[in-house]
């Protein structure tokens, strides 16, 4: 999850567009109302920022004759209901507010511009390019791209992927359309999450607590597998999203470059970014780059400046592959 701390000075600098917010929501609720109010953050917005944008939401609904908080009671008890959620593009922020009120419903937008104040890393000039390689219908944990080295290229795959069906998983080589069984790892699967490396002589595919080696070439390998917990990164800060991939100095950053999912859910489309570590924080270095879903997997490739996204197309409901490369340049 990325947060970032409220902005300095005596007044928060979201405040002021909380209260206009809570303006034009109070427009579209009758005057005494009791009114269930859920901020929801899908933003960056730190803890802070959060707290002061609920705070000026309340008391100016408050303010404008409407009993929120406390009063309202329960959704049940309440005569409407304004669920606010925080979002943001690579534009700014976008702040959504979804009122109900009986039967009647609407929907205010606001765009709320970042404060001046926020860190960037602009004259980094990094870009990030994708490309799609690969679409379909399997639940994807994973995927890789072997490249070099490889000791022969007509045994190495092009492109595998670590898929699963809820209670067992596949590592798959897409080119070819083989498919090699892993052992059944029950539910731990279910909403599991996995990894998949490579190196000229092995592939290596770790899910539902389990690491299972495979020897090259794939199409003549059994699985030798083993007890193994998913490795864990530290993350410089808490401003990065539960998906990463950890470059080194792709760049010219002598500290490297991590490329980085949002904070979102499962259920909104996602987008990616690349940041450069400093001083316990981290600094963002490239305009986002939108997907059409979440990023449900990451993962550098070796000895490159780019990284392969698993995606879940919201539209389609297919998951897809993507290239991310890191272009540098001022």
């Amino acid at each position: 999850m990325r947060v970032r701390a409220a902005a300095g000075g005596d007044a928060n600098p979201f405040e002021a567009p909380a209260r206009e917010l809570a303006r034009r929501v109070a427009g579209n609720i009758s005057a005494g109302m009791r009114v269930q109010v859920e901020v929801r953050n899908r933003s960056s917005l730190g803890e802070g920022d959060v707290d002061a944008v609920r705070a000026a939401l309340l008391g100016e609904l408050g303010a404008r004759g409407l009993r929120v908080g406390a009063d309202a009671g329960s959704a049940v008890q309440a005569d409407a209901s304004a669920t606010i959620t925080l979002s943001e593009n690579t534009e700014g922020f976008l702040w959504i507010a979804e009122i109900e009120q009986g039967d009647r419903s609407s929907v205010v937008l606001m765009a709320v511009p970042r404060a001046s104040d926020a860190p960037t890393a602009d004259n980094s000039g990094i870009t990030l390019r994708s490309a799609l390689v690969w679409s379909g219908a399997e639940h994807v944990l994973a995927a890789a791209m072997p490249g070099s080295p490889r000791s022969a290229a007509a045994a190495s795959p092009n492109l595998l992927l670590l898929v699963s069906d809820g209670a067992s998983a596949s590592v798959i080589d897409a080119q070819r359309t083989f498919k090699i069984a892993l052992p059944p790892f029950g539910d731990a699967l279910r909403d599991a999450q996995g990894t998949l490396t490579w190196s000229a002589a092995s592939v290596t595919a770790i899910a539902g607590g389990q690491a299972c080696v495979l020897a090259m070439p794939l199409a003549a390998s059994q699985p030798q597998c083993r007890a193994a917990a998913l490795a864990t990164s530290d993350a410089p800060s808490s401003l990065l999203g539960s998906q990463r991939a950890d470059f080194s100095a792709v760049c010219g950053q002598s500290s490297g470059e991590i490329l980085a999912a949002g904070m979102g859910d499962y259920t909104q489309p996602d987008s990616v970014r690349v940041f450069e570590p400093g001083d316990g924080t981290v600094i963002p270095a490239s305009p986002a780059l939108d997907l059409p879903g979440p990023v449900m997997s990451l993962q550098a490739e070796p000895n490159s400046s780019a990284a392969l996204a698993v995606v879940h197309n919201l539209a389609t409901g297919d998951d897809e592959i993507y290239e991310i490369s890191l272009v540098c340049g001022r």
